[in-house]
């Protein structure tokens, strides 16, 4: 959340991505451009800030900010297995509540607020092991590279992921996501798009395409079970 992403960046004098480049990707309006001042503390760069909604998901974060938050807090990010497993479980679910899309069972761009939302608010988007906002409010980073063929041979037991590439893998749809983007089979790489798309973009930068932040997409941590013996 925006609560305790804020307690990282305190405790470890953290500057994100967003904040170095001094912009970030903001989806307004069914556009995505990059918009001045944009960053984790101010999703969208319209100077509401994060104080309304400290218990929403951060956004605004790269890959690397997400790592080094996972590490600050002694966890890590998910591979693409574990994150299929904790979304579908043995069932092999299409949706977190069954088989055909729901209306307003999760954050999402065909019937939701148009923003984030608070964590758990959707009951209904959640996975059979509790793991709630599975579907929508925001997309969410994983360890691995993305290799859009790496799943059509299937990998024996708990793949890791390519172990190289140029981009991270995305799973989970979010508050800006079509219905197909819900299926928690749905993959994407975290790209951003070729051009800056607006006016509103740094004078003088251009993006580096394998990096990406937006105002829809945060991370989800995991921590290694130990057996104490």
């Amino acid at each position: 959340t925006n609560e305790q992403f804020a307690r990282f960046v305190d405790d470890d004098v953290y500057v994100t991505d967003a904040e170095t480049k001094g912009f970030g990707w903001v989806y307004e309006d069914g556009l995505l451009f990059q918009k001045k001042g944009a960053s984790w503390k101010d999703p969208a760069g319209n100077g509401q800030g994060i104080a309304d909604i400290s218990n929403h998901p951060v956004v605004q974060v790269s890959w690397n900010d997400a790592l080094a938050y996972a590490k600050w807090a002694r966890k890590r990010l998910l591979t693409e297995a574990e994150w299929e497993k904790l979304a579908r479980s043995d069932k092999q679910l299409i949706f977190p509540w069954g088989s055909a899309y729901q209306a307003k069972a999760a954050n999402n761009g065909e019937d939701g607020p148009g923003r984030t939302a608070a964590v758990g608010a959707y009951p209904s988007d959640a996975s059979p092991y509790d793991i709630f906002d599975i579907a929508g409010n925001v997309a969410e980073w994983c360890a691995d590279y993305y290799d859009a063929s790496y799943y059509i041979v299937r990998a024996a037991g708990n793949p890791k992921g390519p172990t190289s590439g140029t981009v991270h893998s995305i799973r989970g749809g979010s508050w800006i996501s079509a219905i197909q983007s819900l299926k928690l089979t749905s993959r994407k790489g975290g790209m951003a798009p070729a051009q800056p798309g607006s006016s509103d973009a740094p004078e003088g930068k251009t993006q580096d395409r394998t990096q990406f932040w937006s105002n829809y997409l945060g991370f989800r941590c995991a921590r290694d079970v130990v057996t104490l013996k």
